[in-house]
Parts: structure tokens; sequence; C-alpha cells
């Protein structure tokens, strides 16, 4: 009994600290999962009010402002030419294989490829 006391108290104040710095990471991940990042699409996609497979966001989908003044560009690829436009997304909703548009001194989300 001499052993078993002191243990458990060390064990529950440990598992105390575990919960509390997960408590505290899964904060952090909240915050950093709902900042907005700027995200290459093309107009037809962004005209497109249908829903959006497989992402969590719920709103219609907009253009962003800050880039281009919400306008969309026309870009020539092989002699066609496709207009692209720069969505708002939340960074939880980047996907393998979107272009990210990164400003600079902005924070870079952790999965991004330079």
């Amino acid at each position: 009994w001499t052993t078993l006391g002191p243990l458990a108290l060390v064990v529950s104040i440990s598992l105390i600290q575990e919960g509390y710095t997960d408590t505290q990471r899964h904060r952090s991940d909240n915050a950093t999962n709902y900042n907005p990042c700027v995200v290459l699409r093309q107009a037809e996609d962004l005209n497109n009010k249908q829903k959006r497979f497989g992402l969590r966001r719920k709103k219609d989908r907009k253009r962003d402002p800050r880039v281009n003044d919400g306008k969309d560009l026309n870009v020539d690829v092989a002699g066609t030419v496709i207009p692209i436009g720069f969505e708002s997304v939340y960074r939880m909703d980047i996907r393998a294989g979107n272009l990210v548009f990164v400003r600079n001194r902005e924070m870079v989300p952790a999965d991004l490829i330079l």
C-alpha cells in the first residue's frame, strides 16, 4: 500500500496534465483550421452553386475580393482561354491538387509544397 498511493497520485496528475495539453492542442488546431486562405479555381466552378463534395463549409462559393478585386482572370492555355477565379476557403477545406495563393508575410499551411 505504501507504493500504490503515491503511484496513483503521480499517474492521476500525469493524466490530468495530458488532458489539459490535449484540450489546448484541440483549440489551437481549430483556430488554425478556420483561418481563411485563397485557392485558385476555374470560374465555372465558382459560378456553380451546387454542394461541394467533401468540403465542410456549407456557404456558397465566393470569390476573394482581396485578389484582383474579386474579378476573374483569363488565362490562355494552348490556345484555349480559361477564366479563373480566386476562392476564399478555410484551411481545412484545402485538398490535394489545389493551387493555394500565398501572399508575402502570410502564414503558410503546413501541408503546402513550395
